[in-house]
């Protein structure tokens, strides 16, 4: 587990950094810590970190159908948080995104 967190994190840390980046998922066997080391990832680099487990969080659905403008998402997203999400100092974490078909779509244009 201990090299899993190791070579993540830094491949985690090459992503944040990297020009023009895209969305990241971040896919492997359930239950080993994607979640944890994520949230690790974001207290430890970030400013801020939205949480949002789309599988618990059916409410949050709502922001991905329909218009799939990333400005539009992040603004309902600002809302659902309770303060503004600054793309280069805030981690969205999307937990279970594959229980939210319209997330998926929508990250595809981010």
């Amino acid at each position: 587990m201990i090299k899993f967190r190791r070579d993540i994190y830094s491949k985690l840390a090459a992503w944040k950094i990297k020009e023009g980046r895209k969305p990241l998922l971040l896919m492997r066997a359930r239950q080993i810590g994607k979640t944890t080391i994520l949230k690790a990832f974001g207290a430890n680099e970030y400013e801020d970190v939205l949480y949002i487990n789309l599988e618990k969080d059916i409410e949050a659905h709502s922001f991905f159908e329909g218009n799939k403008d990333p400005k539009s998402i992040l603004d309902n997203l600002s809302l659902f948080h309770g303060k503004k999400i600054l793309p280069e100092r805030a981690l969205l974490l999307l937990d279970e995104i594959q229980e939210c078909r319209g997330a998926l779509t929508a990250f595809k244009i981010f």
